[in-house]
């Protein structure tokens, strides 16, 4: 029997900025294999990278990030004639 899972880690993680790496992996007659490259998302600690975190990331994850970046984003928004 074959189950699939995916793994979710946080490679990088400081004030500014988090990354989440993710790895699918295939359980074949009990033993782990990785299936294909990791997948990686980089998130700024700004209002829109606070949202992307908890949309896209598992609570956990999100969580623990939230946890280091506390309650005030550090990085601003660009403004529109930065873009």
């Amino acid at each position: 029997m074959i189950f699939m899972q995916e793994t979710n880690t946080i490679s990088s993680l400081d004030a500014f900025s988090a990354t989440v790496q993710r790895q699918k992996i295939a359980e074949i007659g009990g033993k782990q294999y990785k299936i294909g490259p990791k997948h990686s998302a980089s998130y700024v600690n700004s209002l829109s990278g606070r949202q992307e975190v908890q949309r896209r990331e598992p609570e956990a994850i999100a969580a623990a990030v939230m946890a280091m970046w506390g309650d005030t984003p550090t990085v601003e928004e660009p403004r529109e004639e930065q873009l």
